[in-house]
């Protein structure tokens, strides 16, 4: 079914997002570029609401949670 699907797209869009994180962090290295604090801080604040939507899936997976209603998971 879908839902069973879900943990492995979750975990996929992960793994891209750290293989992401992972080669900007080696270019900056390799070229050795001072970055400013704020675009440090807004990526890393991209990636993590990137990071947000397949946690957030995921928590369907939660036995404990099947009894919450939408509303609750959401807030």
């Amino acid at each position: 079914t879908s839902s069973d699907q879900h943990p492995i797209r979750a975990a996929a869009h992960l793994h891209l997002l750290g293989e992401s994180l992972s080669l900007i962090g080696h270019h900056l290295q390799e070229t050795n570029k001072t970055v400013s604090m704020s675009s440090s801080v807004s990526l890393l604040l991209d990636s993590l609401l990137c990071a947000l939507a397949p946690l957030m899936s995921l928590t369907t997976q939660i036995p404990e949670l099947t009894s919450c209603t939408e509303h609750t998971l959401d807030s």
